[in-house]
């Protein structure tokens, strides 16, 4: 009869276990589900440090004893994974905003877009794949040259509002020379540090053949961006 009531009981510690594990798993579950939400809200503020929030929820989540700092490490490696495809996909919108069928229908504001796009990058060329200028301008910075931090390229041919914006900028964001060139005034267009730099397709040619376009860019930079030519000739 005793061996009948050890038996017993230890099939009710061990249900007791399994009922317990699968409490605290769904705790667990449905605590990271709603805190999620939370993350998701700050984090499309850009005011709200992404790393504080995530921080804060650990520190909760160890304090309670919900889970230990193993887990937690592994949980902190997906939501760095998490937060870099969100930031990818943040920048590919503003480079190239294309609204989805269930995005609501919303007016263009080139202004805007424009210096969203400014923000990408300290040095953001602004492109018609289309067109032979832009094809060779952006061949010789992106095949010729390693620059830090990238090259933002806007292909204006792939923008849903590239001919609105490329209005916006030829009308309200070139330097004064180039307002009064046709040449000047048209596509690609170079800003470096928010500034409207010229580049002539003949002159920028030529400078890369003489192996002098990399002063012209550190000009132009100011210090804030790298250049390294990737293949130089040899007798530079």
């Amino acid at each position: 009869m005793s061996t009948i009531k050890s038996k017993t009981s230890q099939k009710s510690k061990r249900n007791l276990r399994v009922i317990s594990s699968a409490l605290l798993l769904l705790g667990v579950t449905s605590f990271l589900y709603f805190t999620w939400n939370d993350y998701s809200e700050k984090l499309s503020n850009p005011s709200t440090n992404a790393s504080s929030v995530i921080s804060s929820t650990q520190s909760t989540l160890i304090s309670q004893n919900i889970l230990d700092e193993s887990q937690l490490r592994n949980i902190q490696k997906v939501n760095d994974e998490i937060l870099t495809i969100k930031n990818q996909i943040k920048t590919t919108s503003i480079l190239s905003p294309i609204p989805t069928s269930s995005s609501p229908i919303q007016s263009f504001n080139p202004e805007v877009n424009f210096f969203q796009i400014l923000e990408t990058s300290p040095m953001v060329l602004f492109i018609k794949s289309s067109e032979r200028d832009s094809k060779i301008i952006r061949d010789i910075l992106t095949k010729e040259y390693e620059i830090s931090p990238e090259l933002a390229v806007v292909d204006l041919d792939k923008h849903k509002h590239g001919d609105e914006l490329e209005e916006f900028i030829r009308l309200n964001k070139l330097n004064e020379q180039a307002i009064f060139s046709s040449s000047l005034a048209s596509l690609p267009y170079l800003f470096v540090n928010e500034v409207s730099m010229e580049i002539d397709t003949a002159t920028i040619k030529d400078l890369h053949s003489k192996n002098f376009l990399i002063k012209k860019f550190e000009l132009m930079s100011n210090g804030k961006v790298l250049f390294e030519r990737k293949n130089p000739p040899s007798n530079s």
